[in-house]
């Protein structure tokens, strides 16, 4: 083993595996639903479109299923933000 170095860097998201592209889109939903600070200004279209991207195949549905929860868990965070405008 090695440590990781900036020659481990990539610049583009896009040559990243896709395996692990979409490892961090499940990351990245789990933590934006949490509220963490970690993913920044990575919001669930984001995160919708990363997962679309390295879909890959999907024989048994499962990533497909995936992209569905995170456009509910969208859905449901912009009709929580609505209830906060609204009782203000």
């Amino acid at each position: 083993m090695r440590p990781v170095t900036h020659a481990d860097e990539l610049v583009d998201l896009e040559a990243v595996d896709g395996e692990l592209r979409f490892a961090m889109a499940v990351a990245a939903v789990g933590q934006n639903l949490r509220g963490a600070p970690y993913t920044g200004q990575y919001d669930f279209d984001n995160i919708i479109q990363l997962a679309q991207g390295a879909k890959g195949e999907d024989p048994f549905g499962y990533r497909a299923e995936f992209l569905n929860l995170a456009q509910l868990a969208k859905a449901a965070r912009h009709v929580g933000s609505m209830g906060d405008i609204q009782s203000s």
